[in-house]
């Protein structure tokens, strides 16, 4: 499953139309698609589902980043000249030639593996990101939401990412493979805790919450708010910004639910109207941090720093959004607590 062959197979194939439709295909894969997509969701469809959705997102590129930098292992056109770096159109650099997997079960070849993890900072394969994060959003978009015409886009795409990612020679099968299953553990545990119809709502909804009658409730707002800083201990197996965009996301969210969330309903205008308020805050508050990170000379890759840098627009965006959403008119009313 770590062989280049199957990957150079599909390279004998490229044409310059296929290589530019796969490489379209990996860009749905990155966070410059979901975070638009998830406020879109968020703000002008569902903020229950929006944030259902947005936590199984977070959650599976924390699991699939901690993964890759405790398995280590290589990618095929790291150990294998002969993998053509499509994209960028140039020969592949890599000091290795053929030095994939031997047989099925075979890793790569063991002096490979030991100069890639000697290297700081490396971009390890397996699982893959692209294959768990689509695998994940889709999925969870087509259990969220039931509609046929979006299960088909849901397959369609699903099985597209593994072939892009192989054919652009940056996953071996088993990479793929992998972000399959882990993709597969995070949907069965979204369907569980939030999706199901006999679990839907029940941790969602803070206003009638009895922290003696609802232990299992209370336990899981608590570790939402402590698991955070526990993943920072893991710096660097896992990067601070993820931690940070839980935290944000987790806090806003108990804040909002705890008054009631609002009702989601409204014109096509007004939705429009929510998104483009919360998603500008978002894209405000990121670029006046930065400006002000870099001007009193913090370091951007402080670990606090990038805690926060991920956090705090977040959480703006969330909370503020909502807020401004409600003075403006743009949402319906609360549901169970009056705000004071």
């Amino acid at each position: 499953m770590f062989q280049t062959e199957p990957i150079k197979l599909l390279q004998s194939f490229a044409t310059d139309w296929l290589t530019d439709f796969l490489w379209l295909v990996t860009q749905l894969g990155y966070s410059s698609f979901y975070i638009p997509v998830v406020f879109l969701i968020t703000f002008g469809v569902s903020f229950r589902k929006g944030f259902v959705l947005t936590q199984m997102l977070v959650w599976i590129g924390i699991l699939t980043e901690l993964l890759k930098n405790v398995i280590a292992l290589p990618r095929p056109a790291d150990v294998d000249s002969g993998v053509q770096l499509l994209v960028e159109g140039v020969p592949n650099p890599a000091p290795f030639s053929d030095m994939g997997g031997r047989g099925f079960w075979g890793l790569p070849d063991p002096e490979a593996i030991r100069l890639y993890r000697a290297q700081p900072e490396w971009s390890f394969g397996i699982p893959s990101g692209h294959v768990s994060g689509t695998t994940t959003f889709w999925g969870g978009l087509s259990l969220l939401f039931r509609n046929p015409a979006l299960r088909a886009a849901a397959v369609l795409v699903v099985l597209l990412m593994p072939l892009s990612r192989m054919y652009l020679g940056r996953h071996f099968v088993a990479d793929v493979l992998a972000g399959f299953l882990l993709a597969a553990v995070m949907l069965a545990i979204g369907y569980r805790l939030f999706i199901r119809p006999e679990a839907r709502g029940r941790l969602l909804d803070l206003t009638r919450l009895d922290p003696v009658a609802n232990g299992p409730t209370m336990l899981v707002l608590a570790l939402s708010l402590l698991m955070p800083f526990l993943l920072l201990t893991l710096n660097p197996l896992v990067e601070p910004q993820h931690a940070g965009r839980l935290l944000g996301l987790n806090v806003a969210f108990v804040l909002l639910a705890w008054r009631g969330l609002p009702d989601d309903a409204g014109t096509p205008l007004r939705r429009a109207g929510r998104v483009a308020v919360a998603f500008g805050l978002f894209l405000g508050a990121s670029r006046v941090l930065g400006l002000g990170i870099d001007a009193v000379g913090w370091n951007e890759d402080g670990l606090w720093t990038e805690f926060g840098a991920a956090a705090i627009p977040t959480f703006i965006a969330l909370w503020v959004g909502m807020k401004i959403g409600l003075r403006l008119a743009l949402y319906g009313r609360p549901e169970g607590k009056v705000p004071a």
